[in-house]
């Protein structure tokens, strides 16, 4: 079976946005806790969540996807008065 370009994401990239977006999984303790020991997503398994990656992405794919979308426009923007 063959995947869609559209279809791929790039785990790596979600990673980050996830962990600097941790308050949409966690409440506010958990997120400062989470902040402040520099937790890793495998860690969230001790706040009683799931530490796979792909179980967010399906949640929060669409602020996942506009972030990554303004990103680019602002680093065209900026590469476009660069010169």
């Amino acid at each position: 079976m063959e995947t869609k370009d559209k279809d791929r994401i790039d785990i790596g990239e979600f990673i980050k946005w996830l962990k600097n977006n941790i308050h949409r999984v966690l409440n506010m303790k958990q997120t400062i806790m989470f902040r402040n020991m520099y937790m890793d997503i495998e860690d969230l398994k001790l706040f009683g969540k799931s530490n796979d990656p792909f179980d967010y992405y399906f949640l929060y794919k669409d602020e996942f996807e506009s972030t990554q979308f303004s990103s680019i426009l602002e680093m065209g923007t900026v590469y476009k008065w660069s010169y």
